[in-house]
């Protein structure tokens, strides 16, 4: 892995860095939409992607969290998460590797996701129950 994450708040950016940030040059055009960006070289240069694996950005506060402080993004092995999903099935282990947690951050989070699933298909089927009556 590449050490610990790093969080970086948005109020230590300063402006220039976040209009540098937010200025791509004109070659490089931003994919909109998965099949934009599928067939392109990995590993992407679009870190500000939410399906990138270098950073995520806190849409709340706008904070920046490193996943790999120690690492540069083409030293990463997969970039994107959307083409780690293309992969299908990992472990829990491969997959706490891919975005720099242990095992057990991974189940702890499957074991929400599940429950959110789980509880939005009951809606879903609550909705349905209500619409044929």
């Amino acid at each position: 892995m590449g050490g610990r994450t790093l969080r970086l708040p948005a109020r230590r950016l300063t402006r220039s860095e976040v209009a540098e940030a937010e200025d791509y040059p004109e070659w490089a055009e931003r994919p909109r939409i998965r099949g934009d960006c599928e067939c392109d070289a990995r590993p992407c240069p679009f870190a500000s992607c939410k399906y990138h694996l270098y950073l995520e950005v806190n849409p709340l506060t706008g904070a920046i969290k490193f996943n790999f402080p120690g690492l540069e993004i083409w030293e990463l092995g997969q970039t994107c998460a959307l083409d780690v999903a293309d992969m299908g099935g990992l472990s829990l282990e491969d997959v706490g590797i891919l975005v720099n947690v242990t095992r057990e951050r991974i189940r702890q989070l499957e074991i929400v996701a599940v429950k959110k699933l789980r509880d939005a298909v009951e809606r879903y089927r609550e909705h349905l129950a209500r619409d044929e009556d």
